[in-house]
């Protein structure tokens, strides 16, 4: 079975939605495919191109990657020979060349594909914004359909400079008044399409608790990083024998030896650690790593790890949000709330797969638990005064990082630790929600137990109802 194909596991419904959305008039002309590094936007992009021109679409797929150190012009050029036009000087010269096919080609249908556009550099990016709109508005006043597809990360800056950039020209982006481009969001790899994939490239034959063992562990490790898990999965799922096995709360496990957890950290991850490591250089890259354990954050949850001495290179909490921001290494992922936009499954992936990284990833975790319960305890205690309703949001939050640090703090059980380590963090965050009401801790446990990192079963979701429930007086919510 080709990569390609592997590659390409569970992308089917963004498949169909982008050739919807191109497809359909009422759509805006533009559509951003986003996602951090090893997503699959390439794939996408190259199996929907290939669909469009089996229907008949003029469709050209530039790939930025190639492009880092290169001007506007190089990119433009690159586009046109895509479209087999000639070396050109502006871009209306593609739209004209794009133009003159219209009347031998009706209804003509062109597709503008740039796959990560984020490789190139900011001020080429911006310009190849303009140029692509202005090859848009061509080609529609050639009386020809256009759509312009997108991939890339953490865009959306550079999609607002378009706007006001064209707007202040006196035209509208992409002849747009309103809405011009929309997003199809990728998200990581759950279990089930986990399991699929093991099923797929496995060359054991497994019986059903070791393929909901085994995808469990991977995704423990990895996050459900689509191309961290194809690689680990296609390179050593084979060798049953390098596995041990182990037990944790809620679940069973599959667990790798150090040797083998250092021999899977394969290839492709290094060169992601290597190239992030080059981007912001290496003195930054452990305070990169103590981001990237943290799954959502805000400045004062960075201000308690710098206070900690988990980061190094900066003194305020506000001045490194700043520094993520503007580089592109983070997004916001709920309002106030910020996250890697990068790979933190990668990233993480590193420090659980190489032994001498464990305890710093297991002394991190701890950390980042003890500031979200100090940052919980806070908003509790102004809940409690003042009974905002827009502090649920922050408590809710707040309890379930503390949950989820907690049990990440216990990576690997040993001997002398917890026995179930979820029940344990539960209840710290119960005896913090007690005086709130029952409405807040049912709320909680609602949203607690929607999240597959804290409860990836039955069992799991049990332990927190429980946990939280028995001290309130709350009966067991069924599923």
């Amino acid at each position: 079975m080709m990569i390609c194909s592997v590659g390409f596991l569970d992308r089917w419904e963004e498949l169909r939605d982008l050739e919807t959305r191109l497809s359909l008039p009422r759509y805006p002309p533009v559509t951003v495919v986003s996602g951090p590094m090893g997503y699959g936007k390439t794939y996408l992009l190259r199996k929907a191109a290939d669909d469009l021109k089996r229907d008949g679409w003029d469709c050209a797929l530039l790939e930025c990657e190639g492009f880092a150190d290169q001007d506007t012009r190089a990119v433009m050029n690159a586009l046109a020979s895509e479209f087999g036009c000639d070396e050109v000087t502006d871009w209306e010269q593609i739209g004209s060349c794009l133009g003159r096919r219209i009347a031998d080609q009706r209804p003509y249908r062109v597709a503008l594909l740039v796959d990560g556009i984020d490789w190139l550099p900011k001020g080429v990016r911006r310009q190849a914004l303009v140029g692509l709109s202005t090859v848009y508005e061509c080609v529609r006043e050639a009386r020809g359909e256009c759509r312009v597809v997108l991939s890339g990360r953490c865009i959306g800056d550079d999609l607002d400079w378009v706007r006001e950039r064209i707007s202040g020209e006196g035209s509208l982006p992409f002849g747009q008044p309103g809405m011009w481009y929309t997003e199809i969001p990728l998200s990581e790899f759950g279990q089930d399409v986990i399991v699929d994939l093991i099923r797929r490239v496995s060359k054991c034959d497994f019986v059903p608790w070791e393929y909901e063992a085994m995808s469990s562990s991977l995704l423990d490790i990895t996050g459900g990083h689509p191309k961290g898990l194809i690689d680990i999965v296609t390179k050593d799922l084979d060798k049953k024998r390098r596995w041990t096995f182990g037990k944790r709360p809620g679940m069973r496990r599959f667990y790798f030896t150090s040797e083998t957890n250092e021999r899977l950290f394969t290839t492709y991850m290094t060169d992601v650690v290597n190239e992030i490591t080059a981007r912001i250089g290496e003195q930054r890259w452990k305070d990169f790593q103590t981001v990237c354990v943290l799954r959502r954050f805000n400045a004062s949850v960075l201000q308690h790890m710098i206070d900690n001495g988990a980061i190094h290179q900066f003194t305020k909490g506000e001045e490194l949000l700043v520094w993520l921001v503007r580089r592109n290494l983070v997004l916001e992922k709920q309002p106030g709330m910020w996250g890697d936009a990068i790979a933190r499954g990668v990233v993480v992936a590193e420090m659980k797969m190489i032994a001498r990284n464990r305890e710093r990833y297991r002394e991190l975790n701890q950390m980042a638990a003890d500031g979200y319960s100090d940052s919980l305890d806070r908003v509790c205690k102004v809940y409690t005064e003042t009974s905002l309703l827009e502090l649920e949001y922050s408590i809710i939050t707040y309890g379930i990082e503390v949950i989820y640090h907690r049990l990440a703090a216990k990576y690997l059980i040993t001997p002398g630790e917890p026995e179930n380590p979820l029940e344990e963090a539960s209840k710290e965050v119960r005896n913090k929600l007690m005086s709130l009401g029952e409405n807040v801790v049912e709320r909680f446990i609602e949203e607690a137990t929607k999240d597959k990192e804290i409860c990836p079963s039955e069992e799991a979701e049990d332990i927190v109802r429980s946990s939280l429930g028995k001290h309130n007086g709350l009966k067991r919510r069924e599923s």
